[in-house]
C-alpha cells in the first residue's frame, strides 16, 4: 500500500515522535511505502541519539507555505496554523495522489484532521483528546496568569475543533494509548477507540540509571518528558503512599518499599 502519514516537527524527542517513527519502520518492514508529510525535515543524527533508530520514510514533503508561517513570531497561535497548513496539504495530496490510507500518528492536534475530506481512509492516532486542554489552562493559571489569559481563546476553541474534526468524519479508525484514552474518548465522541500501546525502549534509561550491580526489582522509573499537563508529581506521591507503612492498611495491597528515581 501507499500511505501518507502526517506528523509535524519528529525532531522533538518525545513519546509521539518515537511512535511515529516505529510506525514508519514497521510499516516500511511490511512492504508498504511510506510517505512523510511534515513541517521540519527530520534530523537522521538526532533521532538516532535519542531513540536508538534510524528514520527511513519513501519520501518526505514539506509545504513551502510552512517556511513563511514559521517567520512569524513563535506562539500558540503560530503552531495551529502550522497544524492546519498540514492538513490542508494532507487533503490536497489525497486528492491528487493515489495513497491507499492516510495515518495522522498525532490527532491531538484538530487542525491537521479538521480540513480532511477525502474518501481515504484515515487512522487517527490520540494520545491526549484537547478536551483536557481546559483542565491544562487551570494548571497553567496557577503558574503563568497572564499566559493563561493568552491562551483562554485556543484553550476554548481546541475542544470545539477537536470535537467537530472528529466527528465529522466517518471514514476514520481511531486508535489511542490507554484504557483511560479510550473511555474518554468513547465517552466524548462515542467513538470505539482501538487501544496501540506506544512503544517503550527502557533498557538505555535502566543502563544509565542503574548500574548492573546495583539492579533491584523493587526499583520504580518513570520516563516522561516534564510538563506540567503529566502532573509527574503525582508519581512522587503515589509510589510514596505505596512505600510508607500506612500500605498495609490499603486492603491489604502492600507493594513493598520501593526505590523512586
Amino acid at each position: 500500500m501507499k500511505i501518507l502519514l502526517v506528523k509535524h516537527n519528529l525532531n522533538v524527542g518525545g513519546g509521539a515522535e518515537y511512535f511515529t517513527i516505529s510506525v514508519i519502520r514497521a510499516l516500511k518492514e511490511l512492504g508498504h511505502k511510506v510517505y512523510l508529510l511534515t513541517d521540519i525535515v527530520p534530523s537522521t543524527q538526532r533521532i538516532r541519539h535519542l531513540f536508538g533508530i534510524e528514520i527511513v520514510p519513501d519520501a518526505i514533503i514539506v509545504p513551502r507555505t510552512i517556511e513563511l508561517i514559521k517567520k512569524l513570531p513563535r506562539s500558540m497561535y503560530r503552531d495551529r496554523l502550522i497544524w492546519l497548513t498540514l492538513g490542508l496539504a494532507t487533503r490536497d495530496l489525497t486528492r491528487n495522489h493515489q495513497f491507499n490510507l492516510v495515518f495522522f500518528t498525532h490527532c491531538d492536534s484538530p487542525y491537521v484532521i479538521f480540513p480532511y475530506n477525502t474518501n481515504v481512509h484515515a487512522i487517527c492516532y490520540i494520545h491526549y483528546p484537547y478536551v483536557f486542554r481546559l483542565r491544562n489552562l487551570v494548571i497553567e493559571a496557577h503558574r503563568k496568569p497572564i499566559k493563561a489569559i493568552a491562551h483562554l481563546p485556543l484553550s476554548i476553541a481546541d475542544p470545539c475543533i477537536s470535537y467537530i474534526a472528529i466527528k465529522r468524519h466517518h471514514n476514520i479508525t481511531v486508535l489511542c494509548n490507554s484504557r483511560f484514552t479510550a473511555k474518554a474518548i468513547e465517552h466524548l465522541y462515542k467513538l470505539k477507540a482501538h487501544i496501540l500501546y506506544p512503544p517503550a525502549r527502557v533498557e538505555p534509561y535502566l543502563g544509565r540509571i542503574i548500574s548492573q550491580k546495583d539492579k533491584d526489582p523493587n526499583t520504580v522509573i518513570t520516563i516522561a518528558r516534564i510538563s506540567p499537563e503529566k502532573q509527574l508529581e503525582n508519581t512522587i506521591k503515589f509510589c510514596l503512599l505505596y512505600t510508607s507503612d500506612a500500605a498495609d492498611e490499603l486492603d491489604g495491597v502492600d507493594l513493598g518499599g520501593r526505590r523512586i528515581i
